[in-house]
Order: C-alpha cells, then sequence, then structure tokens
C-alpha cells in the first residue's frame, strides 16, 4: 500500500511507498524491454521472410528507427547500413540524413559522410545533408573541409530569404513586404 490514513483521517506516505514506487518503476521498465524486445524479434522474423529488397530495406530501417528510440545506436546503424545497402533509392533524402545522423552517433563518421555525399549527390542544394555533413567533417578532424561545406550553406541560404520577404536589390538583405 502506498498511502495510509494517519490519526487525523489525513493521507500520510506509508513507509513501503518508497519501495512500492521502486518496484512500480521496476515492473514498468520490464514490460517496456519485453515488449521492445518481442518489437525486435518481430522484425527480424519479417526481414528473414521477405524476399523482396526493397521491402527487406524498409524494415531494416524500421529495426534502425526501433534501436534508436532505445538508444542504442550502434545496432541501430548496423540496420541502418543493411537497409541503405539493400536498396538506397527506397528513401527521401531526409530518411537517409537521419540514418546518417545516426550513424556518425554510433561512431560510424566514414559510413555517415558516404551517405550524406550520396544525398548531396543526388540533390546538391539540400541544406541539411550539408550541414550534418559538415559536422561528421569536424568530427572527424576534417575543419578546413567542414568549414568549406558551411560556407557552401552560407552561399545558398544567402539568396534565398524565408517566407514572407523578397529581395529589394538592396545589398543589405531582404526586407518584410506587406501582404495585401
Amino acid at each position: 500500500m502506498l498511502f495510509m490514513k494517519g490519526e487525523r483521517g489525513d493521507i500520510r506516505r506509508g513507509a513501503g511507498s518508497r519501495r512500492g514506487f521502486i518496484i512500480l518503476i521496476l515492473l514498468v521498465a520490464a514490460c517496456a524491454t519485453s515488449v521492445f524486445a518481442a518489437d525486435v524479434d518481430t522484425l527480424r522474423k519479417a526481414i528473414e521472410k521477405s524476399g523482396d529488397d526493397t521491402e527487406r530495406a524498409l524494415l531494416y530501417k524500421d529495426l534502425g528507427d526501433l534501436y534508436v528510440s532505445g538508444e542504442d545506436y550502434s545496432s541501430a546503424a548496423d540496420a541502418y547500413q543493411k537497409a541503405l545497402s539493400l536498396s538506397g533509392y527506397a528513401f527521401t533524402p531526409g530518411e537517409k540524413t537521419t540514418m546518417a545522423v545516426y550513424l556518425s552517433w554510433a561512431g560510424r563518421l566514414k559510413e555517415a559522410e558516404n551517405v550524406l555525399n550520396l544525398v548531396l549527390s543526388e540533390n546538391p542544394a539540400y541544406t541539411e545533408a550539408r550541414v550534418q555533413l559538415a559536422r561528421v567533417l569536424s568530427w572527424s578532424g576534417r575543419n578546413d573541409e567542414a568549414i568549406k561545406e558551411l560556407n557552401l550553406v552560407l552561399s545558398e541560404t544567402r539568396h534565398t530569404p524565408g517566407p514572407g520577404y523578397s529581395w529589394r536589390g538592396s545589398c543589405h538583405g531582404p526586407e518584410e513586404t506587406m501582404r495585401q
């Protein structure tokens, strides 16, 4: 029992309330762990049964996402590598960039760099991938290359103001426009 009535009828914490709370937390964690393990097992079985590379790639990505939700970036990186090797064209540039982020978080900087370069070869103006590439290059100790990538981002974004802004030919940048 977590709470007990005191002499005056008020509710007071019982001696076992802390122990009960800890047991409750452990039970919730155990249930979450078993659900996680069941989900991993279900995805692995689906991957084994699938004969289509694109479907298997999508399932491996789902498996990687599941590992990320459990903060197991190394296992997520393994799953993402398999997904990308099976069918890199099954994923959007945003999905590939996100997978590259988690590859880099797992310490697989070269693999992350390769994925980001692939994304940028398909879409050189994809700012999110270029910024992440700059991070990866910086983490690899290649600061000159990282600065080069960031300068490309700055040169691209300098000429594309956000919504509600337009260039008026001024060297001072965008000015807000009035919408009538």
